[in-house]
């Protein structure tokens, strides 16, 4: 039951960061800037949209899949994804939200896309992205009542609804 309930937060979190993408990717001036791969015209376009979305990551590509714009939060400024496979999908007209983890030891990102056409050609897309960290396992932790974490391959916690304390004992009594 637990995981049910844990499953169905992530799973309306994905499905808002796909409408979200979907709507954006309408939009005729994030649509005439993509067609004319205008990077200032983007970011003039997504930056003001970026506070309202509560996004971490918002990235908008060109049918070549290669990125016209990045903008990341703190919890994503140095984390990098592989999310090729994402990309090759975007600009085949695909519509999808995942979960992609990072290559390095950085939280997992909660992921949304959608195509961006231009009278029904595809000329680019967007990703929308939310850590899927301690905010997020927080939000979760007030609706289910029990404590969350999230553990690297290495078991390295990634994110947790433990005070920073705990995390830190923990790591220390198992030196991870």
């Amino acid at each position: 039951e637990l995981s049910t309930l844990v499953n169905r937060e992530i799973d309306q979190e994905l499905e808002s960061l796909r409408e979200k993408a979907r709507l954006l990717s309408v939009k005729s001036d994030i649509v005439q800037a993509t067609l004319a791969e205008n990077e200032l015209q983007l970011k003039q376009s997504l930056i003001p949209l970026s506070a309202i979305l509560s996004n971490d990551k918002i990235a908008v590509i060109n049918q070549d899949q290669e990125k016209l714009i990045n903008i990341k939060s703190l919890p994503f400024k140095d984390v990098e994804f592989d999310i090729d496979d994402v990309h090759s999908l975007v600009v085949t007209g695909a519509d999808i939200s995942t979960i992609i983890s990072s290559k390095i030891d950085g939280p997992p990102m909660l992921t949304g896309t959608a195509p961006i056409k231009n009278n029904e050609k595809i000329i680019g897309g967007i990703l929308l992205g939310s850590a899927l960290g301690d905010e997020f396992l927080t939000q979760i932790n007030q609706s289910i009542h029990y404590e969350l974490v999230i553990l690297s391959d290495e078991n390295l916690i990634l994110a947790s609804t433990f005070s920073d304390e705990i995390t830190f004992a923990t790591e220390q009594l198992y030196d991870l």
